[in-house]
């Protein structure tokens, strides 16, 4: 197999036209990386950076959930091998071409802007 790694960004793009699977698996595990890591960088601020901060105070743990894993029992250090297992990959060759280039060659829609997604109310309607 060619070395992805070492492929210029012209033939990682002709690459991703001959094997659109190819383009569609990495767009997936693109998406799958950011929510991942949005997960772990939540469970390092509310959960295991809190612990810190309490062992380092002296302070019991919760009793509620415990902060030495995350609310789904998964370890810190495991957590953080997941997430470089999720970015350390054959195909982040593919993180050096335009994503839009490859999500026209599989006829994937634009995104919608923002706004269009997410509507924030003023900040006067809400009642408390």
């Amino acid at each position: 197999m060619q070395d992805l790694a070492q492929t210029p960004v012209e033939g990682l793009l002709g690459i991703a036209a001959q094997l659109p699977q190819l383009a569609a698996c990495y767009l997936l595990l693109a998406e799958s990386t950011r929510l991942a890591s949005s997960h772990v960088n939540i469970g390092k601020r509310y959960v295991f950076d809190l612990r810190r901060t309490r062992d380092a105070k002296g302070l019991p743990d919760e009793a509620v959930m415990s902060g030495k894993v995350d609310s789904t029992g998964i370890r810190e250090s495991f957590l953080d091998e997941l997430k470089r297992g999720r970015r350390n990959h054959r195909l982040t060759a593919f993180e050096r071409t335009p994503r839009p280039a490859l999500a026209a060659q599989l006829g994937v829609p634009p995104a919608p802007p923002l706004e269009e997604i997410i509507q924030l109310a003023p900040a006067n309607s809400f009642h408390g």
